[in-house]
This record gives C-alpha cells, structure tokens and sequence, in this order.
C-alpha cells in the first residue's frame, strides 16, 4: 500500500479563503466521511487514497490533535495597507480619503452577489497591485482568483471586517443625501459625497495613512 505523507496545516493561518469556503460547505451527516475530506483539502491529498487506508491511520497520525485549532473560529488579522501572495505585491487602500466612487460602487454590487469567492471579490475593490490604479491596466478578476487561492482566512477575515465598518460610515453619508436631496445617485456625486465623509470616518476609526 502507497505510505502517504500528510502536511497539514497547524493553525487557521494556513488555511486560504478557498479552502475555508469548502470546509464550511461540509454537511456534517458524515462524521467519518467529512473527517477524510477536511483532511483532503487541508493536506491536497486525493479523497480516494485516504478511504483505502486502515480505519486506525487516523489514530496513528494523531489527527484529531492536529485538527484542533478547527474547533475555534479563526481570528481575523489586523489589516496591513500591503500584502503578497503568489509572488505578487499588493497596495490596499485603508485611508477611505484614496478610495474612489468606483470602488464604492463596486463594493456594494459585490455585497449584493453571491458565490464563495465572495469574499475575495470585495477585497479586490481595495487590493491594487503595486504601481496600478484602480480598474486601470489590470485584470480585476485575476486578483479576485489569486486572493481566494492564496490569502489565509484570518488575514482575509481582518480586511473584510475593516472595510465593513468604514463603509458603513459612507453609506450613512450617502443615505442622508439622497433622502434629503431625493437625488439618484452618480458616480459624480458619490465623489462628492467621499469629500464630505472621508473626515467622519477618519475621525470614528484608526485609519492607516
């Protein structure tokens, strides 16, 4: 019999977004069934050869002890204005003062999308890869792919609450005016509505320059 060698990940800091979405889309009817398969896609060891080895392996590799940080929630990461995965460099914009209407918009149509690359999709409205600008000479669904591939949950999870929370801020702004104004909303004047807001939520939070 094939000896397998398994490299599992020791903490939810090794666990890409990708993964993680398939971890939690297990139907847990299976107890044993899941177990392979979270070691499948935790190790990128195929399905097939774990269910040919002895039912005791999974004591002899001490699995549950490896696969304990799973029982917590994994602890999100405070967001850092670069990162690199994948060999590429990444500027992302946390001071809402550089965020642009399109990037607004972008992010409030991603909210209403469903899919499990979610997630990456709204990152990628403020990942920027170095030297670019937003939307410009670049491929935006190339980025969404290789933050889903390659960023760790917990560093994924610590951006996606950051912007959350700033966006609420805007989005308050934004509601305020229209229900004052009875105006449709532009991209102009959701420009105009970023100056009058930026200074708000800069002010509610501790904004990386």
């Amino acid at each position: 019999m094939k000896e397998i060698t398994l490299n599992i990940p020791g903490s939810w800091h090794e666990v890409s977004i990708k993964n993680f979405t398939r971890l939690t889309a297990l139907s847990g009817k299976n107890p044993y069934e899941d177990t392979l398969i979270i070691i499948s896609i935790l190790s990128g060891e195929d399905i097939d050869s774990l269910r040919k080895l002895p039912a005791t392996w999974l004591e002899s590799y001490k699995i549950a002890e490896k696969l304990a940080f799973l029982q917590k929630d994994p602890p999100p990461v405070m967001p850092l204005d670069k990162f690199e995965i994948n060999g590429n460099k990444y500027d992302v914009a946390l001071n809402p003062s550089k965020w642009t209407a399109a990037q607004y918009l972008d992010y409030n149509a991603v909210l209403n999308e469903s899919g499990s690359n979610k997630i990456a999709r709204l990152i990628a409205c403020f990942s920027i890869p170095e030297g670019k600008k937003y939307g410009e000479d670049y491929d935006f669904d190339h980025v969404v792919d290789e933050i889903f591939e390659y960023m760790p949950i917990t560093i994924a999870l610590g951006y996606s609450s950051f912007f959350h929370l700033q966006l609420k801020s805007f989005t308050k702004a934004i509601q305020r005016y229209t229900e004052k104004k009875k105006k449709k909303l532009t991209r102009r004047r959701v420009g105009r509505l970023f100056r009058k807001a930026e200074k708000e939520a800069s002010t509610q939070s501790g904004i990386h320059s």
